[in-house]
């Protein structure tokens, strides 16, 4: 099954945490990037923007559809975000909110040398040089947005 267009500009556009734990070898990437959404979205007025709302999406799917076969309450739920995620207007403005979320999370002296932020400072170089040959960062579907992990997040959907 092929990878919606849809969800490619997604995952370049809101979920590139989502992507940098599709890329994680091991549980540190996964607790990191929950630690960072958890610090992000108990902000005042954060709850809303669309890491957040993406964020618990995931925690809502994690719970209703598990490991196992899809239940039609799984099958409900992802409808429901693919029908919510097709009329969002302002991906770009999706992709701006991710990347404030990372930077701040990675400006902090704690954070800084993780392998995670690390991870986060090597896909901005990588959507930097897009840009400056003269493609387009925002619509790079077919790289993957750049980051080593979307080719796996990209099979993981197809698999669904």
């Amino acid at each position: 099954t092929a990878v919606p267009a849809s969800r490619n500009a997604l995952c370049s556009s809101m979920l590139v945490s989502l992507c940098v734990l599709a890329a994680a070898p091991n549980n540190q990437h996964d607790a990191t990037a929950e630690a960072m959404h958890e610090w992000w979205c108990t902000h005042p007025g954060r709850s809303e923007t669309a890491p957040c709302l993406h964020h618990s999406f995931v925690q809502q799917h994690k719970a209703v559809c598990g490991e196992g076969e899809r239940s039609s309450d799984c099958l409900r739920l992802e409808e429901e975000h693919e029908m919510y995620m097709r009329e969002r207007q302002d991906l770009a403005s999706d992709q701006a909110q991710s990347r404030e979320m990372h930077d701040a999370w990675c400006a902090r002296p704690e954070n800084d040398d993780t392998d995670f932020c690390e991870g986060w400072r090597e896909w901005k170089v990588g959507q930097e040089l897009i840009t400056a040959r003269g493609g387009d960062a925002e619509d790079n579907s077919a790289t993957g947005g750049g980051h080593p992990g979307a080719e796996r997040l990209a099979t993981a959907e197809a698999m669904h």
